[in-house]
């Protein structure tokens, strides 16, 4: 990542929707380098095919998890919430 990014221009949340196959990287990964290149980013994870028992097992955590199926009103309040910290 450029050192010379303004502050102002570094993200601080990180919003991750599962699946990225064609990618080859995961969402933990992703959270991962987010948090090596942006110490103190905020994550929310969502996925249909991570659960809380995978969840749960994985070293790398997200701040937040919505799992899918989810309501209009259950991605509202994640992001207030987030934005509230």
């Amino acid at each position: 990542m450029a050192t010379d990014i303004p502050n102002e221009s570094i993200p601080i949340y990180v919003v991750d929707d599962n699946p990225k196959p064609q990618l080859l990287v995961t969402d933990f990964d992703l959270i991962n380098t987010a948090r090596k290149h942006i110490p103190g980013i905020e994550t929310l994870l969502v996925s249909g095919t991570v659960d809380q028992q995978i969840l749960e097992k994985h070293p790398v955590q997200p701040d937040r998890f919505l799992a899918k199926p989810f309501k209009a009103n259950d991605i509202t309040a994640f992001v207030k919430e987030l934005l509230a910290s």
